[in-house]
């Protein structure tokens, strides 16, 4: 664990690299980025879906005379061209703000909390 690192552990032990990570973002530059397709998920493979729309919305944006895509899942459908904020990494632009790893880690913790009421509620009833 390199020096810095190791301080920010020792300042602030219980806060989740994840969370370092998202306030790491935080101080990221800010660029207008533009909605380049809005892809419908939902109904894809079961075309007798009754969930909510699921969408695919990839994006471009521009740094220092460089364009860069990126992608993200939404529920809300997007209009092609509509502009949106995403932030990028000054170091590396090809990083921002959508980055799939935390998306990753985010749907995971949503679906084992669903599956975690519902088995209470599977438990309860019974």
């Amino acid at each position: 664990m390199s020096s810095g690192r190791l301080s920010q552990f020792l300042h602030n032990p219980l806060l989740h690299p994840s969370a370092r990570r998202r306030s790491e973002r935080d101080s990221w530059p800010e660029v207008t980025a533009t909605v380049a397709d809005c892809l419908n998920l939902s109904g894809m493979w079961d075309k007798a879906h009754t969930a909510v729309d699921l969408y695919s919305v990839r994006f471009t944006y521009w740094v220092e005379g460089r364009m860069y895509t990126g992608c993200f899942k939404s529920r809300t459908r997007y209009a092609t061209g509509e502009e949106l904020q995403v932030r990028h990494d000054p170091v590396h632009p090809e990083r921002n703000s959508a980055d799939p790893v935390e998306r990753l880690r985010t749907e995971l913790l949503i679906a084992a909390s669903v599956a975690l009421v519902a088995l209470y509620f599977m438990v309860v009833m019974r």
